[in-house]
């Protein structure tokens, strides 16, 4: 009887073990056939790699997917990575995205080009460097110097032209918030030393008293140059930047088929004057969400 018994337990074990692996196998291949039907460019050996080193295969293809989404030049082996770096905070999609944004930009250039850019009124200074998956050449993040002034009115206006709900406004409230020292943070995308796009951040006042929030905008991308992750790394570098200047939160009027990509949501007690609700969105750095009315600088008036 002890003898039979014995023989029974090792069956039990050898049948939960090859349980264990047939399940294993099972998730393995599942994962991979998702991340084949999506696009992701990862083995099935990866994917085992991935669950061998206890990591999510799920939220990483997610993470890869909404990034590649938003035409970002990454690959599954830099999620990843971020991943392992950051696996308590990483704990959902849009927080592994925002992480692996705040890699790519997190790098200082301090070459005599990048720190000429000291001379601008801007308080901080964030030059980012990186190819860009459409146009093979180098694009830079830079600070916005007295000789981009005229190149940013031209791709400001040149970017509104034809924009169906602009009053071809917006070249006149950039000059406004420069001439009232307003730009927080004015960035220009150059790419072979033509300034191709740029991006404005200045204080927002909010009714309940909450400090360090600032608006988003205006943004531009020459229409040559649109659809080619331009705005996307105008943004993320801006929002990087807000970041290291401890910003609460950042705010914005905008398309509502686009911001959520970056972290923007539509929060529920507090609105833009006379500005739908579903246009106006804001991005907290912490997990306070102001409450009341959002008020932009007087800049944002200018018609001329």
């Amino acid at each position: 009887m002890g003898h039979s018994l014995l023989i029974i337990i090792i069956i039990i074990v050898l049948v939960m073990v090859c349980l264990g692996y047939f399940v294993g196998f099972s998730l393995v291949l599942r994962h991979w056939l998702r991340a084949l039907s999506s696009g992701v460019p990862v083995s099935f050996a990866q994917i085992i790699g991935m669950r061998l080193r206890g990591n999510d295969p799920n939220l990483i293809i997610d993470a890869y997917i909404q990034l590649k989404h938003a035409e970002e030049s990454v690959s599954p082996a830099d999620v990843e990575s971020v991943f392992i770096a950051h696996k308590t905070q990483a704990t959902d999609v849009d927080t592994l995205v925002q992480l692996v944004r705040e890699r790519k930009l997190a790098q200082v250039d301090n070459s005599p080009a990048a720190q000429s850019s000291l001379n601008s009124p801007i308080n901080h200074t964030v030059i980012c460097k990186f190819f860009s998956e459409n146009t093979a050449t180098q694009l830079i993040i830079r600070n916005e110097t007295p000789a981009d002034i005229d190149p940013i009115t031209q791709v400001t206006i040149a970017a509104f032209e034809n924009h169906p709900i602009s009053q071809q406004t917006e070249q006149f409230v950039i000059l406004a918030l420069r001439q009232a020292d307003a730009l927080t943070i004015s960035f220009v995308a150059e790419l072979d030393g033509q300034v191709v796009g740029h991006i404005a951040f200045s204080p927002v006042t909010i009714s309940d008293g909450t400090p360090n929030w600032f608006s988003l905008g205006p943004i531009s991308v020459l229409p040559a140059y649109q659809n080619q992750g331009i705005g996307t790394a105008l943004i993320n570098a801006g929002l990087y930047a807000l970041k290291l200047l401890n910003a609460a939160g950042c705010a914005l009027v905008g398309d509502p088929h686009y911001y959520h990509r970056f972290g923007f949501i539509n929060p529920p007690d507090l609105v833009y004057p006379d500005v739908p609700r579903e246009v106006f969105f804001v991005l907290p750095f912490t997990n306070q969400i102001p409450t009341g009315t959002a008020i932009f600088h007087p800049a944002f008036n200018a018609d001329h």
